[in-house]
């Protein structure tokens, strides 16, 4: 200011001197008009013409605009004429004002007069206040004048300049952006990393704000805007910067504020870590642990599935026997615990096998389709409905009396007849048995039912009975029997809740086995029925289920080997019924069961069994029954190294072997019932079987749930699991996949995210196994006459095909397709 003042004196030095300049001129103006004006009143005077001097100094004061009054005054006072502008105040007579002037006015060159003229005195055209106005105009001017030198001059200087050289130097070697404000956040210093993320160059940085620059927040103020409010350092706050041509980045601020030595506000020292990469990993992980979690969920419906598939009978939809036996076992458990009571239905089709023998398996198929329908529409939520096997079903009926589950058989008895009268009157015999008419175990109380059963077939067919003692006696006296080693029986149940725990074990060791030993039961069941009482049947079925549970204690290099055992690795193999029998000695006190177990690889001849060990006869029957069911589903299933064979070549072979290897008795019994292997040319051919679907389900479980606990161990075997299912599938996919995972889990320190996408992947792979394959189960038409074995489709579409082929060369242009013989 002081400069801007001084500035000035030269500017009004030069105003004054125009100005009194304008006055002088002005002055000598007024005096020659003011002569004029006297030398033009005398003229007049000399010719007497007052009237013209009235006039004339009229007019004189009217057009100079400064006259205030025009007198003309004789030398003795006398005012000979005035004249004044409107408005104005006439001098005092005599008082001769600074702006007043005074002509003499001769007449005959003698003093007559004179001419007085008084003028206004003007402030805006005098001198000082001339000077005043110059003064404070140059005032203005200057003060303008000098704040825009001195902001270009603050524009163009290097404000960089007032932090330290080797300060500059330190700051431009951190990685991340650093920059110092001004308390206007006008940017004073940007380190190198700074310039080079903006984009900008250093000298349009400098001096420019901060806040240009279009940094974003979640909250309303930025960190360095907050940290120089509250004084206080701000930390740890993302914000995000869009730019043209570089896309989004994200930065961790952190931001300072700087304080003076008074203890003012002097700036903010403001850090940019750029985590752009690591938030977008961060992205593509939180992404990819949803894709996980929603791949594991799938996974775990479509092994749901897959159970229920496996948990429904193939023909009618009706649930099989082990679910039946599953949901009496609870049934019962529910009874003893809480008193409820649990009831048994068991209902035979009447005639059945002269429907068959009449009309063909086709229409027998359709029946029991038919009165599997009319059963669970009749008895609709009130009970569980199962296909127990051939034409038979079974009911079981909770928190019911027994009363009333009579009730409900009658209802279903009359639906079946009333229903499916046309075109073949099919009728249908019922037995009915409760947990209140004494039953030891659900087994008995199962067998008592049959024997209800029976008293209906034997008193005419079409009606209910309802179990009493005196059917006991009577119960299926015609029924074809063989050879039975009568066996003692233990009083104490077997939990088949403890049996599914078990089978359970089997099939996350080996899913394939576990299948196998389903299919060996249901077949196990269906030949010894009417050779033994329902509870010994429980425990063929049991014995069924488990007789290859003693392969959890054989190596995976044995069990999953992908070609045929050596003779050393046939010796490990072996054992595994010796392990079977140990398991289920100390798991259950069930002697008939273990010993089914114990001699179900015993040969009928007696070749190879130890001294003293049953031979012939002597085996147990469930053993012997055994033994040809799993002979039988060995030969039809496919294994790596070799595919299945047809049923009437694995047919051909047990009659062969039957006397040295099997009980021929049991051979021709159970070749001549073809129970579970018509084939139906209708069925399709798909590469993965069911085992395999349910084995690739498991181990992605497990491998999920082992990465989730971050279980490297477990892990690491169940990919290896999964390379060995990979190559029997011949998808190279899932074996690249899971070694890959497994050697990113090989070192010592696992990096957990690196494993994600890999095993998204891999998930994803076996997932989308498993939605085809559920897909063609699903799609199956089920019409195969108690066929749970889906290994059985494939040979069936494989005979068709060869069937077909042969009629071809034949010269046969429509074949039908005979039936596998007996």
């Amino acid at each position: 200011m002081l400069l801007a003042l001084l500035s000035t004196v030269p500017i009004v030095v030069v105003v004054y001197q125009k100005a009194s300049d304008q006055a002088n001129l002005q002055e000598k103006r007024r005096l020659l008009a003011c002569q004029q004006l006297a030398i033009s009143c005398a003229r007049d005077m000399e010719r007497r013409s007052y009237g013209d001097i009235r006039n004339a100094l009229s007019l004189f004061c009217e057009q100079l605009s400064d006259v205030s009054r025009i007198r003309l005054i004789r030398f003795d006072g006398l005012i000979i004429h005035e004249s004044t502008k409107p408005g104005q105040e006439p001098e005092a007579a005599g008082s001769l004002g600074k702006n007043t002037i005074q002509i003499p006015v001769l007449r005959d060159s003698r003093a007559w007069g004179h001419l007085e003229a008084s003028f206004k005195h003007d402030w805006s055209n005098s001198k000082l206040w001339t000077v005043f106005k110059s003064f404070i105009l140059a005032i203005i001017l200057n003060s303008f004048s000098f704040s825009l030198l001195l902001r270009r001059s603050l524009a163009v200087m290097d404000s960089s300049k007032a932090v330290p050289r080797r300060v500059r130097n330190t700051l431009d070697t951190i990685a991340g952006g650093v920059v110092i404000t001004d308390p206007d956040s006008r940017i004073m210093m940007a380190n190198e990393a700074f310039v080079l993320t903006t984009g900008r160059n250093r000298e349009d940085l400098v001096g420019s704000s901060l806040e240009s620059i279009p940094f974003r927040a979640n909250s309303s103020l930025l960190p360095w805007d907050r940290a120089m409010q509250s004084l206080e350092r701000c930390a740890g706050v993302t914000v995000e910067l869009s730019l043209q041509g570089r896309g989004q980045m994200t930065f961790v601020v952190n931001a300072n504020p700087i304080i003076d030595s008074n203890d003012k506000l002097a700036g903010a020292m403001i850090s940019f870590e750029d985590v752009t990469t690591l938030e977008a990993q961060k992205q593509n992980l939180i992404e990819a642990m949803s894709e996980l979690e929603k791949s594991k969920e799938q996974i775990q419906i479509q092994n749901a599935r897959l159970n229920e598939l496996a948990s429904k009978d193939a023909l009618t939809g009706c649930f099989n026997r082990r679910m039946l036996m599953e949901r009496l076992e609870a049934g019962w458990q529910d009874y003893l615990k809480h008193d409820t009571s649990v009831n048994v239905v068991l209902l035979d089709v009447d005639h059945f096998k002269k429907l068959n023998d009449n009309y063909g398996h086709s229409v027998g198929d359709e029946v029991l389709k038919d009165v599997a329908r009319v059963i669970q529409e009749s008895v609709g939520d009130q009970g569980f409905v199962g296909r127990y096997g051939g034409e038979e079903f079974c009911v079981i009926l909770t928190e019911m009396s027994a009363e009333a589950a009579l009730e409900i058989a009658e209802g279903v008895r009359r639906a079946i007849q009333h229903n499916l009268a046309e075109p073949y009157r099919v009728t249908s015999s019922f037995g009915v048995s409760s947990c209140r008419l004494g039953a030891p175990t659900p087994h008995i109380m199962m067998e008592q039912s049959d024997q209800a059963l029976y008293a209906a077939k034997q008193g005419g067919r079409n009606q209910v009975k309802l179990w009493s003692p005196e059917m006991a006696d009577d119960a299926q006296p015609d029924a074809p029997k063989a050879p039975i080693i009568n066996v003692p029986l233990t009083n104490q149940p077997i939990s088949y809740q403890a049996i599914a725990s078990l089978h359970t074990a089997l099939a996350y060791r080996d899913a394939d086995t576990a299948l196998h030993s389903q299919r060996v039961s249901e077949l196990s069941v269906a030949l010894g029925r009417g050779l033994m009482p329902v509870n010994e049947l429980y425990i063929l079925e049991i014995a069924g289920l488990l007789h290859d549970i003693g392969k959890i204690g054989v190596p995976d290099s044995i069990l999953l080997k992908p070609s045929r055992l050596d003779a050393d690795e046939w010796k490990v193999m072996e054992a595994h019924a010796q392990i079977g029998v140990e398991i289920l000695g100390s798991a259950f006190q069930c002697k008939p069961l273990v010993d089914i177990i114990r001699y179900h690889h015993v040969r009928y001849d007696g070749i190879g069994t130890p001294p003293g060990g049953p031979v012939g006869q002597d085996i147990p029957l469930g053993a012997r029954i055994i033994s040809i069911a799993d002979a039988y589903d060995a030969m039809v299933s496919n294994r790596v190294y070799r595919k299945g064979q047809l049923p009437q070549e694995a047919f051909a072979e047990l009659t062969r072997c039957a006397g040295s290897q099997f009980d021929p008795m049991l051979v021709e019994r159970f070749v001549s019932m073809q129970v579970g292997w018509r084939p139906d040319s209708r069925y399709g051919n798909f590469d993965v079987q069911d085992s395999q679907a349910i084995t690739i389900g498991h181990l992605t479980e497990r491998t999920i749930s082992a990465y989730e606990a971050r279980d490297v161990k477990t892990l690491a075997e169940s990919l290896d699991r999964l390379r060995t299912v990979g190559r029997q599938l011949d998808m190279p996919a899932i074996t690249h996949l899971a070694l890959e995972l497994s050697k990113s889990i090989a070192g010592r320190d696992v990096d957990w995210d690196i494993v994600v996408p890999v095993l998204q992947d891999l998930v994803e792979m076996c997932l989308m196994i498993q939605r085809a394959h559920v897909r063609e189960v699903a799609s199956r038409p089920h019409t195969t006459l108690n066929c749970p074995q889906r290994d059985f489709y494939y040979h069936a579409l494989q005979w068709d095909a060869e069937v077909l082929n042969n009629s071809s060369h034949a010269g046969s242009t429509s074949a039908s397709l005979p039936k596998p013989s007996a």
